[in-house]
């Protein structure tokens, strides 16, 4: 369904190793977007991809006008070079996407078809219906979204993707936040604003940029950024550990009464080193987390540095 003929329509997409398909998702996304709306322009984020993901999307470029290329100085991540694109589209709808095909293309037409369908809201995004992967991953993913979203402070949307069509309103409001760690599908729900989830089937390339240790960092991001619980869990396992002493002295004290060779008191002090140790150093290690987080904020660092914009509009 088209949009109105006076919209224009910016597509933001980052390239991390997309050599292999960012043509053939370049191809699919002109295609979509051409259906919908009258005037289109194209932002490629190149995150540092160490491939010839840069080459290729020049090599676009040179045949559609529309691409804006915003070349990175480094890998910088997922989510700044998001925001880096967010930044420097400027239409009056945006829809963002990865290039690497595991979303389709043509789920712009389903969002602009949503959208239409309920002027009152200012975003429409992917659910998966199943998530991609083993059982393991499945099961992980699972726990911490059931975990984590019952701790947040908002309403923390489980299994979303980063596939959605924006309001030119609720892209401003994303660009007011100055967070540096960022966790992009946290900050959607921060911005409020009525947003519908579609669901969505995700395809599977078999291997992705998302290594172990960055999904880790995204999880400490969402976790210090949109949640104090662990904070407040610290005192009650306090007052728990400093109970459970309690009882445990008491019930040593008075076997001790009743059988002068029982309990073994080297055992209980054994059990009552590694079990305060053991909640200490998680205590830490939750204060750490928020540390780290508050030392990122206060150094004040730009998100991302850009060596170059090739396109009409850049300086």
């Amino acid at each position: 369904m088209d949009l109105d003929p006076q919209t224009k329509l910016s597509v933001v997409t980052t390239l991390y190793r997309s050599e292999g398909t960012v043509e053939d998702f370049h191809r699919r996304m002109a295609s979509a977007a051409s259906r919908i709306a009258p005037e289109v322009e194209f932002v490629y984020v190149n995150d540092g991809s160490p491939d010839r993901s840069l080459e290729r999307v020049l090599e676009l470029r040179s045949a559609d006008p529309k691409i804006v290329v915003v070349d990175l100085a480094r890998n910088f991540g997922h989510h700044p070079a998001i925001m880096t694109g967010l930044a420097l589209a400027s239409g009056d709808r945006v829809f963002l996407i990865d290039s690497d095909l595991e979303e389709p293309p043509e789920l712009l037409e389903e969002f602009a078809d949503t959208l239409r369908n309920r002027p009152s809201a200012d975003a429409a995004y992917g659910v998966q219906l199943r998530r991609k992967g083993g059982l393991r991953e499945r099961v992980a993913g699972r726990l911490w979204y059931a975990l984590f979203c019952r701790m947040a402070d908002v309403p923390y949307p489980a299994d979303s993707l980063t596939a959605r069509l924006m309001t030119r309103r609720f892209v401003d409001a994303v660009l007011l936040h100055g967070e540096r760690d960022l966790d992009m599908m946290g900050l959607f729900a921060l911005v409020g604003y009525e947003q519908i989830a579609v669901p969505t089937k995700k395809a599977s390339k078999g291997d992705t940029s998302y290594t172990l240790a960055k999904r880790l960092n995204i999880a400490a991001t969402g976790l210090t950024s949109f949640t104090t619980a662990p904070l407040a869990l610290i005192p009650a396992a306090g007052c728990l550990m400093t109970s459970l002493s309690l009882v445990a002295g008491l019930v040593w004290l008075a076997a001790g009464l009743g059988d002068p060779g029982s309990p073994d008191a080297a055992g209980l002090a054994a059990w009552s080193i590694w079990f305060v140790g053991g909640l200490l150093l998680t205590a830490l290690g939750v204060l750490a987390l928020y540390a780290r987080a508050i030392l990122q904020e206060t150094k004040a660092r730009p998100r991302a540095i850009v060596r170059r914009i090739y396109g009409a509009e850049a300086p």
